[in-house]
């Protein structure tokens, strides 16, 4: 895997880049929390810990860490120069070649297609850049608008995780598996 560096983005689109973490944007990702909470706390579970700014730092200092340990590869995403939420390829199992897709956008921007070509795009450095074999992602089954994601970029339902995790209410909830191989990979999308 290449070392990232602070200088080095993926270009999404012209007004879309990913980049790596740097502490940087410590204050512009707790705000960004702060003013999406609610929007973002229904599906990931690591929200509510981000109540002080020095979370945002932490956040950011582990993602680096992990990016560097290459347990982890982590990216921004900046949109019209600001952060708008982040896509990572997160369980990075390099020997095996594998990796699971976690991603989230800030509420404003959803439905615009910003994330469908974010996760193009670490889907290509993914299979090209870390000769990965195989990408997965997991998702509440009732996250409708989210599972369009990885339906649009080529991924199969593999399976159904029953009562897999608990949700903000206290209740099980289902999760889905949608796996990619590089074999059936587009490439274009």
């Amino acid at each position: 895997m290449m070392e990232p560096s602070q200088n080095r983005i993926l270009v999404v689109d012209e007004q879309t880049h990913l980049c790596f973490p740097t502490l940087d944007y410590t204050a512009e990702l707790f705000q960004l929390i702060q003013t999406n909470r609610a929007f973002l706390e229904q599906y990931l579970p690591w929200i509510p810990n981000m109540q002080k700014e020095w979370h945002a730092q932490r956040f950011l200092k582990e993602a680096r860490m992990m990016n560097k340990g290459k347990q982890r590869l982590t990216t921004l995403i900046i949109h019209q120069s600001e952060l708008a939420g982040a896509v990572s390829l997160v369980h990075l199992d390099l020997p095996n070649k594998r990796a699971e897709m976690g991603y989230w956008l800030k509420e404003d921007l959803q439905g615009q297609g910003i994330m469908t070509r974010s996760c193009s795009r670490l889907i290509r450095y993914a299979f090209t850049g870390l000769h990965l074999n195989r990408v997965e992602m997991r998702m509440i089954a009732s996250n409708n608008s989210s599972k369009k994601i990885p339906l649009r970029l080529g991924f199969e339902l593999e399976g159904i995780l029953k009562e897999y995790q608990i949700s903000k209410a206290g209740h099980f909830e289902n999760v889905e598996v949608y796996g990619l191989l590089k074999k059936d990979w587009n490439g274009t999308k």
